[in-house]
Formats: C-alpha cells, sequence, structure tokens
C-alpha cells in the first residue's frame, strides 16, 4: 500500500485467480481519499505469472509508481515495473537475474532517488547456498545505472549478509543496513549517493546473540533511525535496541546503541515509526509474562535516544496470542496507531498519545475478526493526517476457497468508517438494529443494499436536529456495517436514518454513560 500522492492509495497483491496454486498474477487497485474504487471493481492486472511474490511499491518523485515484485522467468529474477497513476505501465525491467528465487517481504526494498526513480537493496541467494547483499538504482526512464547491471553493487562483507533495509537520506541516496554470518553477527551499514558511490561498510554494532531483526527509518536531516532485536537463544537473552547515524554514517548515540528494553522474556517482532514532533516509537512483541503467550509493548524516544515513557514500554495489550507482530504509523500529533492480531483472527488497532495515554477504552478497537492471517496487513495515514487507512486479507465475503482484500478508514476518535461485510446481494434494501443498544459509547449500525446507488446514512438527535452523516456515497449492492462513536454527546434516545433512492428507514437507540 502507497500514497498516490493526492489523498487516495494504490494496494498491490498476488492473485491465484487465473492459476492454480503454483503461479499467480500481479493485482493493483487505485482508492480516493473516500475509499472509492477508481480502477476496475476487481483490480487492474499489473504483471503476469509472477510466483508468490510480496510486492513492493515506493510512490516517485515524478508522480508515478515503480512496484517491485518477484518472478522464476529465467531461473529467479526481481522486477522493477513503473507505473502512471491509471495503471498504465511505463517501463518494465529485471534489475538483478542470479540466484535462487527470492520470496520473503524482507529480501528486497526500495526508496526513491528524488529525480524518478529508486535505489534498491535484495538479497541474493547463489546456488551453492551463500546469501549476499546488492544495491542498484533504476533511473526514471528505466535505465539501470550501477554497474555490473545483473547484480548491482555488493555491499556484503566476509561470509553472509541478508536482511537487507534501507532507508533514504532525503537527498537522492540511501543508507542500508543489514547483518552477516557466521557470527559475531555484526549488523553493517553502507551509505550510498544517487551516483552509486558509498562509504567503507563498517560495523554499527556487535550484537550478542544470534540472527538480529533490523527495522530503520529516516531521521528527516539526512542520517537514519535503526532499532533491533539481538534475537538470541533462551526466554530471557532477546532485547531491543536503538541507534542513530548522520549522514557520514558516524554513530550518534551510545556506541553500542540505547537499550529500549532488556526486560526478561523475549523481545522480538519489532517494528519502528518517526513521529510528526520528530520523536521515534518502537513497538515490539514481548515475553516478559514468561509461558504465558505474547504482549504488545512500545516505548518513545527522543532525537538524543532518551526514552520518554515508562522504562521498558508501554502495555499495549495483553492478548493471549503467540506472534502479534504489532506495526505502526504516525498519527501525525507526536503519537501512533499501533495495529495488532490476536490468536491469528482478530486484527485491531490502538492509538497512543505522545504522553503514552491512550486515545480510546479499551486500548484497542476491532477492525476485523474470524479472518485468515491478519497478519497481512498495510496502512497509510489518511488525507490530511484525518485518522489511518488498513488493508487487509480475509475469506469474508469470498467463498470457501478464496482470499480478499479489505479496508477501513480509523478515525483520530476510534470510530471506524464504512466496510463491506458481504458482496452476496440482499433480496432488498434494509436497516438493522443497531448493536449493542443502549450502548457506551460505540456502536455498530448495518445495512443492507440491495442494488448499486448513492447512499446516505445519518444520525438525529431527540429534537430532530443533525448530528453526524456516517455514510454519504455510491455504493455496490451488499451487507455494511459502520460504527458510530458517541464520546462528545450526551446521554439520551438518537434517531439513525438510511436513505437511498427507492428506499428509507429509521430506527431509535439509546445512548447511556
Amino acid at each position: 500500500m502507497v500514497t498516490d500522492g493526492s489523498g487516495g492509495y494504490f494496494i498491490f497483491w498476488t492473485d491465484l485467480r487465473n492459476y492454480g496454486q503454483n503461479e499467480a498474477d500481479l493485482y493493483g487497485q487505485r482508492l480516493d481519499a473516500a475509499g472509492n474504487k477508481l480502477w476496475t471493481s476487481a483490480g487492474k492486472k499489473i504483471a503476469d505469472s509472477v510466483f508468490y511474490s510480496v510486492p513492493k511499491a515506493v510512490y516517485t518523485s515524478d508522480g508515478n509508481i515503480i512496484v517491485l515484485y518477484s518472478t522464476t522467468n529465467g531461473g529467479g529474477r526481481v522486477w522493477a515495473k513503473k507505473i502512471n497513476t491509471a495503471g498504465i505501465s511505463m517501463w518494465s525491467v529485471p534489475f538483478y537475474i542470479a540466484g535462487w528465487p527470492q520470496l520473503g517481504a524482507d529480501i528486497y526494498n526500495a526508496v526513491t532517488d528524488k529525480s524518478g526513480g529508486i535505489i534498491i537493496t535484495y538479497q541474493v541467494t547463489w546456488g551453492g547456498g551463500t546469501t549476499l547483499v546488492f544495491a542498484q538504482r533504476v533511473s526514471s526512464n528505466g535505465t539501470v545505472k550501477w554497474s555490473p547491471a545483473s547484480n548491482g553493487l555488493n555491499l556484503s562483507e566476509s561470509g553472509e549478509c541478508r536482511a537487507p533495509v534501507i532507508t533514504s537520506d532525503e537527498r537522492g541516496g540511501a543508507h542500508i543496513f543489514y547483518y552477516n554470518v557466521p557470527g559475531p553477527y555484526n549488523v553493517w551499514k553502507s551509505h550510498v549517493d544517487s551516483s552509486g558511490n558509498f562509504l567503507p561498510k563498517t560495523a554499527l554494532y556487535l550484537t550478542p546473540n544470534n540472527y538480529p531483526l533490523i527495522r530503520a527509518v529516516s531521521d528527516g536531516v539526512g542520517g537514519a533511525v535503526i532499532a533491533w532485536a539481538t534475537n538470541g537463544g533462551g526466554a530471557t537473552q532477546s532485547d531491543i535496541y536503538a541507534q542513530r547515524i548522520n549522514l557520514a554514517g558516524a554513530v550518534q548515540w551510545n556506541a553500542t546503541g540505547n537499550v529500549v528494553c532488556n526486560e526478561n522474556g523475549a523481545q522480538t517482532s519489532l517494528n519502528l515509526s518517526r513521529t510528526s514532533d520528530g520523536n521515534y516509537i518502537i513497538v515490539w512483541t514481548d515475553g516478559r509474562r514468561v509461558f504465558i503467550n505474547n504482549d504488545v509493548y512500545c516505548q518513545k524516544l527522543n532525537a538524543a535516544g532518551n526514552t520518554q515513557w515508562t522504562s521498558n514500554g508501554v502495555l499495549v495489550t495483553n492478548y493471549s496470542t503467540y506472534y502479534p507482530e504489532p506495526n505502526l504509523i504516525s498519527d501525525n500529533s507526536g503519537g501512533a496507531y499501533i495495529f495488532v492480531y490476536n490468536s491469528q483472527t482478530n486484527f485491531s488497532v490502538a492509538r497512543i498519545k505522545s504522553d503514552s495515554t491512550f486515545s480510546w477504552t479499551p486500548n484497542l478497537r476491532t477492525l476485523a475478526s474470524s479472518i485468515y492471517n491478519p497478519s497481512y496487513h498495510r496502512f497509510q495515514l489518511a488525507k490530511n493526517g484525518d485518522g489511518a487507512i488498513a488493508v487487509w486479507q480475509t475469506f469474508n465475503g469470498v467463498g470457501a476457497n478464496g482470499l480478499g482484500i479489505y479496508g477501513a478508514k480509523i478515525n483520530g476518535n476510534g470510530t471506524i468508517n464504512i466496510k463491506q461485510v458481504s458482496t452476496e446481494i440482499p433480496e432488498s434494501f434494509s436497516l438493522k438494529q443497531n448493536y449493542p443498544n443502549p450502548f457506551n459509547p460505540v456502536t455498530n449500525l448495518e445495512f443492507g443494499i440491495s442494488d448499486l446507488g448513492f447512499v446516505s446514512l445519518k444520525v438525529y438527535n431527540i429534537l430532530g436536529n443533525e448530528v453526524e452523516t456516517l455514510v454519504n456515497k455510491n455504493l455496490a449492492a451488499g451487507s455494511y456495517s459502520v460504527e458510530w462513536e458517541a464520546t462528545k454527546y450526551p446521554s439520551g434516545v438518537y434517531f439513525y436514518k438510511l436513505e437511498t433512492e427507492n428506499f428509507t428507514e429509521v430506527k431509535r437507540m439509546m445512548l447511556v454513560k
């Protein structure tokens, strides 16, 4: 998922509608700021015959999109395809042809080069099993810029190097981080400028344990902040560290990195975001309650690397789950939206504010339940920072053998905009009784639309004054659910009215505080 530069979004996925289980196509969809589909209703085919690819997309400085995906054509290739906002191909090039098929989500990543192209880092596994890290630049017109064109710049150190992470230096270049094996498992850093020149590769920190999980973001002034989990063996040997480097690659915090969390239990599955106030929030899976599944914690660091919240983190949720894999995005107000899932089925969001308090109670607001593998989700800030947009993979409404892509907008106050709960066409228009009822302060309104058309759903107070518009758009036939959050309204009787061209119905609900 990536912005379209106009308040809307592009979403890309691999799709098996034309194949069996061993091959797929790459599809995409463009949404406007209101969530309306701008391409065909089932998405537009972007590329043929991709192989279980995890697509990555970059919005380029010339207003187009470059999508990365992998194929097995010719022995394993990763392609960069540039499309315009209508989804029409402008060019398509392989930026390496080597090694085994690259299937993992962190095998290749890219950032804009500020000139209409991208800088890419990727992991290549040779036939003998050795894995190395490379970088390449593809220009705005699709030209592969760095030699050798087949593989690009080799950034690797002795042994093997893996799991490259890239962030822009805001000057047309990039900082790239990775680790090498066998031990002692250094985290390495390289800086590549737009001409392909890079500083000597140096070890950032000697981690005490194996296979560090690395995340990185730009610091906005030419450098970068990275966070990593040491991923050591045993229940008490995995902690979270962070470090900041400047444009020249010099470390800005403690030489060995700042400790974010060293609580007993394994701290893993971290993610990192820079906030609008120039600080950083890190979220992770936490096993401090050893043998009682995993929780989710988060911590805020200032620009000097000092922790701002409770030592060893603020508890986001104590879900009974094994691998919540939390993620986050800045909320444009010094805090963040944090996305988590529970026991492989419930996908939820929390909003933590700059002062470490949460924006709604309870902390988590469910986006979807009983879905398939909700770890497959993406998100972006909404237009003007007014909430966030999330999309996820689900079985809902797609039939027993299919998976679909759904989405919703999370408003800053925790309300969830309308979402389609079924594509099955109802026999008639309908408006259901809200639930729960009475409610405090959130309730769900469900309705059915038997034909494509304009739909209005509004809430009125006891005096008949309109207090909120929940739906005001064209909708396809199907069943829908929309949430109303009434924190700012007093207790009392309210009415909600569904209106289409040929149907009107009003129901009563009770807010009790």
